[in-house]
């Protein structure tokens, strides 16, 4: 238990000097006098929605996967779409195009 509070002491330590360090820097600024014109907002404001428009297609993408994975977690069965996905064996479960599909592949 001993070595438990001698960590906890050095991470109090260490967050205290970086709050220290953090707000004397903030207090010895000077004033910047920079210009930030629209194309820089507009270019910031590009890369942040990219990123976000990123993030969505791959989930997108990627659901399937993330999906099979929460649910292998959460439950002892496994995977249900490896369970689910059946390729049609018979003619009348086919539509009029998987038929003359099918029986072109027979001959």
């Amino acid at each position: 238990m001993k070595h438990t509070s001698s960590i906890m002491v050095r991470s109090a330590r260490q967050l205290h000097f970086i709050v220290v360090v953090l707000f004397g820097s903030l207090a010895l600024t000077e004033p910047v006098y920079a210009y930030l014109d629209p194309g820089t907002g507009s270019i910031i404001m590009q890369i942040i929605l990219g990123g976000i428009a990123g993030l969505a297609v791959a989930g997108k993408l990627f659901w399937a996967s993330i999906t099979d994975y929460f649910r292998n977690i959460f439950t002892r069965g496994g995977s249900r779409r490896s369970e689910t996905t059946t390729l049609p064996t018979d003619e009348t479960s086919m539509d009029a195009g998987q038929v003359s599909e099918h029986n072109d592949q027979k001959q």
